[in-house]
């Protein structure tokens, strides 16, 4: 991505879809909502925050398991203010493409959930979507995208619920 590729938005939040999975054995509720490609959370009740994935990859992921403990918020240096990183919370416009893209990459056994969210702080505007600094959802869709094998859909749906409760947030139909 290059600098003439990327537009820097700054205003009122932008509205935009992404996945989530639900981990069934995680320490903080099956009903919370984990990123699609990192081992982390998402708060519930304050916005999430990127950070510098170079700078978590050089202290390890494991490391970075509560996402207000990572190293270099982007925005200072680094981030989104530079089309050619990749740091940044990810959504894209249309929620058609968010499910073809990111469910494969979700690790299998994972209820996977899709949603809207709210961008805002610096944002990066790309081709199909965005790349933001702080991300809240908006919504979660009433039945999951992809639900393990051995779960019962009917459970996972529940759990959306449940997560839709915690996160304080609404119904989003694509």
């Amino acid at each position: 991505m290059t600098e003439r590729e990327a537009r820097l938005i700054v205003g009122e939040p932008l509205r935009a879809w992404r996945l989530w999975s639900l981990v069934p054995g995680c320490p903080k509720g099956p009903q919370t909502l984990h990123s699609c490609y990192y081992e982390v959370h998402w708060p519930a009740g304050r916005p999430m925050r990127a950070h510098c994935v170079e700078a978590i990859k050089r202290r390890g992921f494991s490391a970075w398991l509560d996402p207000h403990s990572a190293p270099a918020p982007i925005g200072v240096e680094e981030g989104v203010r530079r089309p050619v990183c990749g740091c940044g919370i990810y959504a894209l416009k249309d929620p058609r493409v968010a499910v073809e893209r990111w469910v494969s990459m979700i690790k299998r056994g994972r209820i996977v959930v899709l949603g809207e969210v709210a961008l805002w702080g610096r944002v990066l505007k790309h081709e199909d979507g965005y790349r933001a600094e702080y991300a809240y959802p908006i919504g979660l869709c009433a039945k999951p995208v992809r639900v393990p094998e051995d779960d019962d859909e009917e459970i996972a749906s529940f759990l959306v619920e449940m997560a839709r409760r915690r996160y304080g947030v609404g119904l989003s139909v694509p």
